[in-house]
């Protein structure tokens, strides 16, 4: 399989597991990869190249750090934390002491 048909399909399963059950959002995503893919067909090789390498980075980065959210019903969220979100501690923002 090629390169970018390994990518096309990276993105679109990152798409469909992270925007799982928000058709409109999920559409917007599958047009825009559409759209890249329609845009880039024609470019040179290592451009072609550069590209892949960025539509597998946004796949990835779909995949650890972009969580769904859902209002409940007491004016709180509920985050959708799926086993590839990464985690973080954020400790340069939890140890850094800020003036009051």
């Amino acid at each position: 399989m090629s390169a970018a048909k390994q990518c096309f399909r990276n993105l679109w399963r990152a798409s469909n597991s992270v925007f799982e059950g928000d058709p409109m959002i999920l559409a917007a995503a599958r047009d825009k990869i559409r759209t890249g893919f329609h845009n880039h067909r024609c470019c040179s090789p290592e451009e072609a190249k550069k590209e892949i390498q960025n539509g597998n980075a946004v796949a990835e980065i779909l995949r650890r750090n972009v969580v769904q959210a859902e209002k409940q019903s007491n004016d709180t969220y509920s985050l959708k934390i799926r086993k590839t979100t990464e985690i973080n501690t954020n400790r340069q923002f939890t140890e850094k002491k800020f003036p009051r």
